[in-house]
């Protein structure tokens, strides 16, 4: 199930589209890229995000959020999980990239938690992993704020070791929330 999540300030709603053209705008911008996986292109091909939407869009074990302002209607970011098992371990990684004249608003944290909510609530992961570039110091104190605690290492020069959020970590008791969150 693959629905709108509405939060005080954002909707975080399935990616479409039409929403490469901004999602590129922003993302080809060196100061967002360099955080992201080596496997992502410097400089970013042009129409490499909609080919990337078009990929993803129809998998059902992914989940790609547009993060977008109620007040303006405008995409600023997204968010992604893609469901994956691990010997007996059901999980997400996650990964989100926002544009930079949105950061240090507090956006990440508010789309990161409404996310992880939904993915647990809706989705069989037991687990959220997400990984971060060791001098991304923003990144990692948005899992700091949202809840994630450092798991185990990638073994990588550039990471850090995985962070884990679990049901325990967010109060989240199996298939739902409790009502202290």
């Amino acid at each position: 199930m693959k629905q709108t999540i509405k939060t005080q300030r954002l909707l975080l709603r399935p990616v479409e589209l039409s929403d490469a053209t901004e999602i590129e705008g922003y993302f080809n911008d060196w100061e967002i890229i360099k955080w992201l996986s080596t496997a992502v292109p410097w400089p970013y091909p042009k129409g490499g995000t909609l080919n990337h939407i078009k990929d993803m869009i129809p998998l059902e074990n992914v989940y790609m959020f547009a993060i977008v302002l109620k007040s303006s209607n405008q995409v600023i970011g997204n968010i992604r999980f893609t469901i994956l098992k691990d010997r007996n371990t059901i999980y997400a990684e996650r990964g989100f990239s926002l544009s930079r004249e949105h950061h240090s608003k507090g956006y990440m944290n508010e789309a990161s938690l409404a996310a992880t909510k939904f993915i647990f609530n809706n989705t069989d992961a037991k687990e959220i992993r997400a990984c971060n570039a060791l001098e991304n110091v923003a990144s990692r104190k948005i899992k700091e704020k949202t809840k994630l605690c450092v798991s185990r290492n990638k073994n990588s020069k550039r990471t850090l070791p995985w962070w884990l959020y679990s049901r325990r970590n967010m109060g989240i008791k199996e298939r739902g929330f409790s009502k202290k969150t």
